[in-house]
């Protein structure tokens, strides 16, 4: 029998920060991050979950995916990437990388 897939625990959307003229500010992962499991948070739900994804290109999507699996690796943290796009091909480039980063779940 296969075993089930869980996330338990609160999974939080966060908002992917940004700087004052509005590119990623990967700096303030680590702080969302913290802040998080600091109050208990289990997993985040990243990249566009909060409906920002089509104001990002796929590398700045990545780039956000690195950082934050990068972060989670040394918290009880589990990430869960938002994939969806308009583009097929987008999509499937940001699973797969996703995948590679260590990400633990997927979403679109």
């Amino acid at each position: 029998m296969p075993s089930r897939f869980r996330l338990p625990g609160l999974i939080a959307a966060t908002h992917t920060p940004t700087d004052n003229l509005g590119g990623l500010n990967l700096e303030a992962v680590a702080v969302q991050a913290r802040h998080l499991v600091k109050h208990g948070v289990a997993g985040v739900f990243i990249a566009g979950t909060t409906g920002e994804s089509h104001s990002f290109t796929v590398a700045e999507r990545q780039a956000l995916t690195e950082q934050w699996t990068a972060v989670a690796k040394d918290l009880p943290l589990k990430v869960v990437v938002h994939v969806g796009s308009n583009c097929l091909g987008d999509a499937q480039a940001l699973a797969r990388h996703a995948e590679q980063c260590g990400a633990a779940a997927i979403s679109a």
